[in-house]
């Protein structure tokens, strides 16, 4: 399916905007017009060195191939499917670095940043320009275990020339981030060597930040596009659940319990606030308001 389903989305996509371009007003699956082609909506699934594109309009999903040499920290896809960067650490370089890896390409990764220190955790925004990132300057640990106040921060990276702008800034380890609307973005603030940890918003700098959860097992949050709604994983009792919460009020709107796992995936919505989708167990699961429902598989094909 691999090289069709590349075939057919970057097809899609010339037909909603050039390269390196979100497309405009993307119809989902849910609304777009009849006999009109949706827009690719593209998510990336996975865990350390096994990862998928998944398209949320179709369900139909592909293998990305790593590099030997790149030990992932992180990976991320632009919704047209375009774009996919990676943190990741270069056993050859034997550094951290982000990486820009181009769909069904055999070209080598190109080398984003140039700065020294831990990456991970990437987020694309909006526009494609930027890439968010946690990062730790120099050789001084991973977040929550790092060199004395050399805490984890969030970045904003050009994905053209590399430059870094830090976003945050306060005492803590900052990481996780996701990116709604604009210059939104939300990360887990955490209180490093200390289990206390909150869900963070902000627009723009971190004086336009507020805590919106309150929850220290809730994990990798995500932003709907329209940044309306919050969601993210948590574990009560070996149970995860998926919660949505709204970031105007921070009221919940919904938990929904998935399986029993150990696992914090990254929930993801697709191209709208309605549609979310969370990888678990070799699943990916579309979560309403109420339910969970297995709309994928993503494991290795046999040979």
């Amino acid at each position: 399916m691999g090289a069709s389903f590349l075939t057919q989305v970057l097809a899609t996509s010339l037909l909603f905007g050039a390269t390196r371009k979100p497309p405009r007003a993307p119809a989902t699956a849910e609304a777009g017009r009849p006999g009109e082609p949706s827009a690719p909506c593209m998510l990336a699934f996975g865990a350390e060195r096994r990862w998928w594109l998944f398209d949320a309009n179709t369900h139909h999903s592909m293998k990305i191939d790593i590099p030997d040499d790149l030990d992932p920290t992180g990976l991320t896809v632009s919704r047209d499917g375009r774009l996919i960067v990676l943190a990741a650490f270069s056993k050859a370089a034997q550094t951290h670095a982000l990486y820009q890896l181009e769909p069904g390409s055999s070209a080598a990764p190109r080398r984003i940043t140039s700065q020294v220190g831990y990456f991970a955790d990437p987020a694309i925004d909006s526009t494609t320009k930027y890439v968010y990132a946690t990062f730790i300057p120099g050789r001084n640990g991973k977040p929550m275990s790092h060199a004395e106040r050399k805490y984890a921060e969030i970045y904003r990276f050009d994905l053209g020339d590399g430059s870094a702008t830090q976003a945050t800034h306060s005492q803590g380890c900052h990481f996780s981030p996701a990116v709604g609307r604009r210059d939104q973005i939300t990360y887990i603030h955490a209180a490093c060597f200390n289990p206390s940890a909150t869900v963070d918003i902000q627009t723009g700098s971190e004086t336009h930040s507020k805590h919106l959860v309150s929850n220290s097992s809730a994990k990798d949050p995500t932003l709907s596009p329209d940044g309306r709604v919050l969601a993210y994983t948590h574990l009560y009792a070996g149970v995860m659940s998926v919660a949505r919460v709204s970031t105007a009020t921070g009221k919940v709107l919904s938990d929904v319990e998935l399986a029993r796992s150990d696992d914090h995936p990254r929930p993801q919505f697709g191209c709208d606030r309605r549609t979310l989708y969370v990888y678990s167990q070799s699943k990916v699961f579309k979560v309403s308001e109420s339910s969970a429902v297995a709309v994928g598989v993503l494991k290795e094909q046999s040979k």
